[in-house]
């Protein structure tokens, strides 16, 4: 599930507090840009249609659109930057965040900007954070049609792919993101909830195109890649605050996997574990036989405590993975828990029998920097 990845679950938590408002690719080719496999409307497994559902649910206590993913220079053997961004609502407001990191130096660029409503009459943002202007009701949409616009900022659906543009004083990132296969659903149904499944609802694209550009420091490059796109929307969960880890990797062999693991902040007992894998056929296999152990901890300029290595084990797939970071300081502001963990990583998987392969994708750390 995160505001970032990183926050996808505390707009669940936020809808609590506020009462109004919640698992590598080869480089992509030049052509493989134009090539769109068909994408049937309920693809197998789902227990509902998600094209039909793109769109905001203002019914839903919270709902995010979360895209990560790598980009690098038309040519280029590697990637150069990576960027993650979320786009959130919950009954209470909006909520936007993105990151745009250099791989090579670790720089970051961050944004961070939530309606004022968000904040229950507090005058000033949070650290890190700004103020978004009235939404424009004049231009408000359908509510099915996904056509999201903070500010200069927007995610729209455009025929079968997706618009998405970030603009802000240090940078404009423009991008036209193509899915590359089917959607993936979450837990095999797309239904997650903590109580009942049919409370959530969560779906991702684990393989998508991007090309756009960049223009900052008065220049401007093209650029292309390979993202992970979610949509995750329904009820808050019951009980107190959670500890959350969440990874989405990209296998070089073609697999996708969502992993989920879920503790209670209070208490650490775990509430939910899964890990849903989909084969480069568009297979999907579910395990809720998890075992995720850290294995190096790094301690923020915040002063805060993060497990940035894990090795994850699910032994019903016959799975041993190993994440690392592309740099340490992915720490990054949020409401709430004020700092938490997220960013790129790079993964050694242990198949059955031996066969090692390799990836890459995103983890995600909420609720651990004060362990």
């Amino acid at each position: 599930m995160g505001l970032s990845r990183g926050v996808q679950y505390l707009l669940l938590q936020l809808s609590v507090v506020f009462g109004a408002c919640e698992c590598l690719s080869p480089p992509l080719a030049a052509q493989d840009h134009k090539q769109e496999p068909s994408r049937k409307s309920v693809a197998a497994g789902f227990a509902f249609d998600p094209e039909k559902e793109e769109g905001p649910h203002p019914d839903s206590d919270f709902e995010w659109w979360y895209q990560f993913g790598f980009l690098k220079q038309p040519g280029a053997t590697e990637f150069k930057y990576s960027f993650v961004a979320s786009f959130q609502r919950n009954k209470a407001g909006r909520y936007l965040f993105y990151n745009l990191a250099e791989l090579k130096t670790g720089e970051h660029q961050r944004v961070a900007i939530l309606d004022r409503s968000l904040l229950g009459g507090w005058p000033f943002p949070p650290q890190g954070h700004g103020f978004l202007k009235p939404p424009d009701t004049a231009a408000t949409t359908s509510p099915s049609a996904l056509s999201l616009r903070y500010d200069d900022n927007e995610f729209c659906k455009v025929e079968t792919g997706y618009r998405a543009a970030f603009k802000n004083e240090d940078f404009a990132l423009e991008l036209m993101f193509r899915p590359q296969g089917p959607a993936l659903p979450v837990c095999g149904t797309g239904l997650t909830g903590v109580e009942k499944p049919e409370d959530q609802h969560y779906y991702s694209y684990p393989r998508v195109a991007a090309e756009g550009n960049l223009r900052r420091h008065g220049a401007a490059e093209e650029l292309q890649g390979t993202f992970w796109y979610d949509h995750q929307w329904g009820k808050t969960a019951a009980g107190s605050l959670m500890k959350w880890c969440w990874w989405g990797l990209q296998l070089d062999d073609g697999r996708n996997l969502n992993i989920i693991f879920l503790q209670n902040m209070r208490t650490s007992e775990t509430v939910q574990t899964a890990v849903t894998m989909q084969t480069a056929d568009g297979q999907v296999k579910v395990s809720r036989v998890l075992a995720c152990s850290p294995k190096r901890y790094w301690r923020s300029p915040a002063k805060k405590k993060y497990a940035v290595e894990w090795e994850i084990r699910a032994p019903e797939l016959g799975l041993t993975i190993h994440t690392r970071p592309w740099q340490d300081n992915h720490e990054l502001p949020v409401l709430l828990y004020g700092q938490i963990w997220e960013g790129p990583c790079s993964v050694d998987l242990l198949a059955a029998g031996g066969l090692a392969v390799k990836g890459r994708g995103f983890q995600e750390m909420i609720g651990q920097g004060d362990d």
